[in-house]
């Protein structure tokens, strides 16, 4: 009894704290990173990188102690094939191997740290290029000099990094190794890439020279662009860049840079991670440095970094391409330094030798320095960055300049002699010597049509000069076309005759489509000079209107010259537009580009867009020749787009039309859900009324049917589910709508001290743990009741505290918004305000439930009714009256049916076991089981063989031997008389209630 009384008490104390008490959930906890996939492949018509250029979350600090490290690095890609890039499998280790470069170099060393904001669970560490040893257990990637952590999650981390530098006149030496074959691979492109790659390349001699002609070609040439706009399906993205936008991010530029270097021959990778300040202390590294670069391998160095990212501007300068600066350095005999410059300077040079140190105003192309330069010397010639270098080992006492001379008959021509020494002349033609400062000037005058050599004796040596007269000719178009279609073949008849009208037999005609006849043009054709009569089969690829020039180029002793009338060349052009057969209705994106058929752009030209035959948009070509703009498209169904250019006087007018079938999806979906419930989405489609919707997201891809113009789709999480999860719906491929689903992470949260005492402070705890049950740090903890809004953030044990106090008792609803990385969570609950101390609260509930377990116990004792059978065993035969004595009147139940009420009753049962109750004034009474019979033999019998039918084959006295238990069996089993009830007690008593089955004994 006491025990009982004490177990109530513990129960009601129990209870009545549940009762204040909130509800907890239990929830998962992961960071952001869980969601992120390791990525392998990288899509750059997807270009993600565009995404993240405005994505200001940080991602990690970064402390460095000296400052050298620009570039962290966590992929590597090696294979380019249909705008994708894909990265390699590659052997791992678990120790770091670098190869330390063989030609001339610096070394600088630093230890950088890395605290990541979100737990790093899965891919590749950050870290540099050349990482030397890692604070944490690792799998090293030789061949990408990757580093994967050995376990997940990463939080922070620390490398030891060291960084090589290299003289430019180093790098600009070194061959490449032509066995690296996977990063020579190139995809299937068109001729023009390759063109390209080779007229950026062609003055450059070795392939770091080639990596930067084709770095400096993309900075000069295109244009950073946050937004650059998607290739248009079926070209490549490499191309769209190149050719058609020419803007891009860094995604967009190093991929050009790669294909471009690999066409050019130099093994070259695309690297991707973030891109931040090499700088000594601390930084905060956000998501939009997230980059992506380049590397080229050079022998004796291994791979380098190189970034060929343009410039973050909108619109680049127009500015005239400049060549690389070249400079000739000779010295003449007299001692004197002559520069000539490849393209005119107005600058001012410094010249340096062992004794010399000089500056000098430039203005034009050619300088001359008096050195006085007698012996061995070295000249360093610089012009703002670019040094030139020459070695004089011996000066020359005779410069003659030129080597060969041509002149027309009757004209002059001069040959100078640059010496300090005397100087005599020798020729069949007439000649004048005159004297220079220089030296000497020798004049020719052309007397007569022929070869002439002149010998100049300087001192005792003789040096020839040829000289060649030749008859001044001139070259007429008779016959050409004043139009023609871009690409297409054409001729051109002309004649070339001497000043006298001779016509001249030999040589050749090439004829050029000129902008400005003064200026060198476009070769189209060449042919032969045949009696003074030429025809040349020529082709032009480029619309405008041009001047033809064709330029003889001498033969024997007939002179050059030129003729040059006009032509006109169209072109016939043709819209490449981004067909669709789906879309959703509202504002839909016209987009294409208009080319001639070779493929070039249409610039500044307009385009007319019609709608089911009405005109809906007028668009303007860019320089590239693209177009876009929106229509709106406002009822569900099929509809026909039709685009038209109309043509102008340098092309021929185009259209392009399509059919297309536009949707509108109307949905219902829940914004949020917790993690582990459905998301149920059920949509109406108007335009069709059946058919499949794809629905793909991160939980999986779907097929839903639609019927009659609708349709219904579950999608289940897992209770660790957490975060913005994105549903995209496709008809036919193409994405018709988007709509996104908040799953609220599942915590632990336990809030104590919800149960105040009126006009007393008291402090609610909040504890958010996660379903491990390890605290959440730093998660922001909103607290909500009435008008009152409170804030905190968990400590280190996951714990925020609030204090708070109520003037009168009662209930009140609160709220608590748990906000973390990784999302946030709603919990309500309530707070009970009493009047007085709990405990007098429990005084009076514990005297409640023992008041209430006394009264129940002692009314069941005051209602309960004994039952008394006049047999026992209460075994009786179906054709025995059962006498059945209450010992106070109540209610009888036979097998849960109603009897009678009173204190006695007989009955007869059939055969079978049957359950008698009593019940009065509600409430059960006692309660026996009575066995019904044929007879009281059959019941012997059967009692007896279940006992003993672990022993078959045996007889009873053969079990048993002779005794009372065998001769009742006997006599039940084989005797004619029916046993007394005395015989089956007896019975009974010696089996002792039991019996068995198979050795298995049964109550």
């Amino acid at each position: 009894m006491k025990r009982k009384i004490i177990s109530i008490i513990i129960l009601a104390i129990v209870g009545l704290s549940l009762t204040f008490s909130s509800y907890q959930p239990i929830l998962s906890f992961k960071g952001l990173e869980s969601r992120a996939k390791s990525i392998n492949e990288l899509d750059v018509s997807e270009n993600i990188y565009s995404a993240l250029l405005l994505n200001n979350t940080p991602i990690m600090k970064v402390r460095q102690r000296v400052g050298v490290v620009e570039y962290l690095r966590q992929n590597v890609y090696v294979t380019y094939e249909g705008g994708r890039w894909k990265g390699k499998e590659s052997n791992v280790s678990r120790r770091i191997l670098i190869e330390k470069p063989s030609v001339p170099h610096r070394e600088v060393r630093d230890h950088v740290t890395i605290e990541l904001e979100y737990p790093l669970i899965s891919g590749n560490l950050y870290t540099t290029l050349y990482t030397t040893s890692i604070s944490i257990p690792y799998y090293y990637y030789l061949e990408f000099s990757l580093f994967r952590p050995v376990n997940y999650p990463v939080r922070s981390y620390s490398f030891d990094v060291v960084k090589y530098d290299f003289p430019q006149d180093v790098l600009k030496k070194l061959p490449t190794d032509e066995n690296l074959r996977d990063y020579l691979q190139v995809p299937k492109l068109s001729n023009r890439v390759y063109e390209l790659a080779f007229n950026i390349t062609r003055n450059a001699k070795t392939p770091y020279e080639k990596a930067l002609a084709i770095r400096n070609y993309l900075l000069e040439n295109y244009i950073y662009d946050e937004n650059p706009i998607p290739p248009i399906p079926g070209i490549d993205p490499v191309e769209w860049f190149l050719f058609y936008t020419k803007r891009g991010v860094c995604l967009d530029f190093n991929t050009a840079f790669v294909i471009l270097a690999r066409i050019a021959g130099i093994p070259a990778r695309l690297v991707t991670g973030y891109k931040i300040d090499p700088i000594p202390g601390e930084q905060i590294v956000r998501a939009k440095q997230a980059h992506a670069w380049a590397e080229i391998y050079l022998k004796g160095v291994g791979w380098i970094p190189i970034d060929a990212t343009g410039y973050r501007r909108s619109e680049k300068p127009k500015t005239k391409k400049e060549e690389p600066l070249e400079a000739n350095l000779t010295i003449l005999p007299n001692g004197t330094l002559s520069i000539t410059f490849s393209r005119a300077l107005n600058d001012t040079i410094e010249i340096t030798t062992y004794s010399k140190n000089m500056r000098i105003k430039v203005n034009g192309t050619q300088v001359l320095v008096p050195l006085n330069i007698s012996s061995p010397e070295k000249i360093t010639v610089r012009v703002g960055n670019n040094i030139f270098e020459k070695i004089i080992n011996w000066v020359p006492s005779v410069v003659i300049v030129p080597k060969n001379l041509t002149i027309t008959k009757g004209g002059y021509g001069s040959i100078k002699v640059i010496t300090q020494e005397k100087v005599s002349v020798r020729s069949e033609l007439p000649y004048i010597l005159m004297k220079r400062d220089f030296g000497y000037e020798v004049k020719v005058y052309g007397e007569d049509v022929g070869d002439y050599p002149v010998e100049i004796a300087v001192g005792s040596t003789i040096y020839t000069v040829h000289v060649k007269v030749g008859i001044k000719t001139y070259v007429r178009i008779l016959k050409w076309p004043s139009r023609v279609e871009e690409g297409e073949k054409f001729l051109i008849e002309g004649v070339v005759t001497s000043e006298n009208g001779e016509k001249v037999d030999g040589g050749k005609v090439i004829v050029e489509a000129r902008t400005d006849k003064r200026k060198p043009g476009i070769k189209i054709g060449e042919g032969k000079v045949r009696n003074g009569k030429f025809t040349v089969r020529c082709v032009l690829n480029k619309t405008g209107e041009y001047e033809l020039v064709a330029v003889y180029a001498g033969y024997s002793f007939f002179l050059p010259s030129v003729s040059d009338p006009k032509i006109k060349v169209i072109a016939r052009s043709k819209i490449l537009a981004n067909k669709f057969n789906v879309t959703s209705v509202g504002l839909v994106k016209i987009r294409g580009i208009l080319v001639t058929n070779s493929g070039k752009a249409l610039g500044n030209r307009k385009v007319y867009v019609y709608l089911d035959g009405n005109i809906a948009r007028v668009l303007l070509t860019e320089a590239n020749g693209m177009f876009q703009g929106y229509i709106k498209v406002l009822t569900p169904g099929f509809h026909e787009m039709k685009v038209i250019y109309p043509g102008d006087e340098l092309s021929e007018p185009s259209n392009v039309t399509w059919r297309f079938l536009a949707l509108k999806l109307k949905l219902d979906y829940p914004v949020s859900v917790k993690g582990g419930e459905d998301i149920k989405i059920f949509g109406k489609v108007y335009g069709i009324t059946s058919g499949t919707l794809v629905v793909e997201s991160k939980l999986g891809k779907r097929i839903v049917e639609i019927r009659n113009g609708e349709f219904r789709i579950s999608f289940p999480t897992r209770r660790d589910s957490e975060g913005l999860y994105r549903f995209s719906f496709f008809y036919n491929g193409t994405e018709i709508k988007r709509i996104a689903v908040f799953v609220k992470p599942r915590i632990i949260i336990r809030v104590s001290g919800t149960i105040l005492v009126s006009n007393k402070s008291k402090t609610i705890r909040v504890k958010v743990l996660s379903p491990v049950e390890e605290p959440i740090p730093g998660a922001k903890v909103i607290f909500q009741v009435g008008n009152v809004s409170k804030s905190n953030v968990t400590n280190e044990r996951g714990v925020a505290e609030f204090t708070i106090s109520f003037k009168k008792p009662g209930k009140y609803p609160a709220n608590l918004l748990i906000i973390m990385q990784n999302g946030f969570v709603s919990y309500p609950f309530y707070i009970r305000v009493l009047r007085f101390p709990l405990y007098i609260y429990a005084l009076l509930v514990l005297t409640i439930l023992l008041g209430t377990y006394f009264g129940i116990k002692g009314l069941k004792l005051l209602m309960a009714v004994d039952i008394n059978l006049d047999r026992d065993p209460p075994v009786y035969t179906s054709q025995d009256e059962i006498r059945i004595i209450l010992s106070k009147p109540a209610s009888l139940f036979i097998n849960g049916k109603f009897v009678g009420k009173g204190r006695e009753f007989r009955v007869k049962l059939s055969p079978g076991v049957y359950r008698v109750q009593t019940m009065k004034w509600g409430i059960k009474g006692s309660e026996k089981k009575i066995l019904v019979v044929d007879s009281l033999n059959d019941a012997v019998v059967k009692i007896f063989l279940e006992k003993y039918d672990g022993a078959p084959g045996k007889t009873v006295r053969e079990i048993l031997g002779k005794s009372v238990l065998t001769e009742i069996f006997e006599k039940a089993r084989y005797g004619n008389v029916s046993l007394s009830f005395n015989d089956f007690k007896t019975f009974i008593k010696l089996v002792g209630g039991k019996r068995t089955n198979a050795g298995k004994t049964k109550e």
